[in-house]
């Protein structure tokens, strides 16, 4: 962790980075773009863990089976990151927002990282259980 932080002197305090709205962007869009990623990966990693259950209790089959499910998650979050972080930051889980928020005291749009992944988890968790379409 000492030798790490050799290479990372340049990020501390001020320099460190934390999420925010891209520049060009609005909040509505922001918000947008963390509801619509959070929906994709918490879906990808429902049913991931979904048919991983289901294929080691039918099969009977070695844990190892299932080890790609993985890189779909993985996948799925890059994406996100890549396609969401200009514009929001690509946050995806409020206590890491709150927390990056927090230490720089820039909570004045902590609601962003709130309302849009927890909108968004409750949207892909109805989906996952087939909640009746609205």
């Amino acid at each position: 962790a000492g030798l790490l932080t050799l290479f990372l002197e340049d990020i501390k305090g001020d320099n460190a980075p934390y999420p925010g709205v891209g520049k060009g962007h609005t909040e509505l869009q922001a918000v947008v773009c963390e509801l619509l990623f959070t929906i994709v990966v918490v879906k990808v990693m429902l049913d991931a863990d979904e048919r991983k259950l289901l294929s080691l209790a039918a099969r009977h089959a070695l844990p190892e089976e299932g080890t790609f499910f993985g890189l779909g998650v993985g996948m799925a979050t890059i994406g996100g990151g890549i396609s969401a972080g200009p514009i929001s930051g690509a946050v995806f889980n409020p206590a890491v927002g709150t927390g990056l928020l927090l230490v720089h005291g820039h909570v004045e749009r902590i609601w962003i990282y709130w309302t849009g992944p927890v909108l968004g988890a409750v949207i892909a968790s109805g989906i996952w259980r087939g909640a009746p379409q609205w």
